[in-house]
């Protein structure tokens, strides 16, 4: 066949140009041997040109029973072509079932997976700023508490050097006392 098949239908005009040749590829890879739908399609297309369609289907037909077609084999024919193209039909739609997953779940998936990954490290930041207010807030109150430690101790230092000052100067002075006296 020297014409595309797709070009025998008006129909199809407008169409997907990558979409139908891929079907009338598959269609042309399956054409069956002798005279069958697409050379009957063909031949009523270049007739009905100068006929009215009812009048290019017979005269196609009648020209096609010379070459042994009848009207069964013509309708196997055309069941032929139309299992061709519901093959390519769920081939396609396997196609598009894979590349749906593939593209468009698996993104999603992806997507759900970022958005909980997000959560999860949000709440790890905000635990891990709670230790540093925490920290922090020691680090702030450590100075105080630092202070009055340091005041505490210091009191306790003075008054501790200040009762072993009277008891050690009472002991020296009774030592004293004693050795003058005895």
């Amino acid at each position: 066949m020297g014409q595309k098949f797709y070009e025998l239908f008006k129909s199809l005009e407008g169409l997907d140009g990558k979409s139908i040749s891929y079907l009338s590829n598959a269609i042309e890879k399956n054409n069956l041997k002798g005279f069958d739908y697409l050379e009957f399609k063909k031949s009523v297309v270049a007739m009905a040109g100068m006929l009215d369609e009812e009048t290019a289907i017979k005269s196609a037909f009648a020209t096609a029973v010379n070459m042994g077609l009848t009207k069964d084999k013509l309708l196997q024919s055309i069941e032929h072509y139309k299992n061709v193209l519901s093959k390519e039909k769920r081939q396609f739609d396997d196609a598009l079932k894979a590349q749906t997953e593939q593209k468009i779940n698996n993104k999603r998936e992806e997507k759900l997976q970022l958005k909980e990954h997000i959560v999860n490290l949000k709440k790890k930041i905000a635990e891990v700023e709670s230790k540093i207010s925490a920290y922090q807030e020691r680090i702030d109150n450590s100075d105080a508490e630092i202070a009055s430690a340091e005041a505490k101790i210091n009191e306790t230092k003075s008054k501790f050097e200040a009762a072993f000052t009277k008891f050690n100067d009472e002991i020296s002075s009774d030592f004293n006392t004693i050795n003058t006296i005895l």
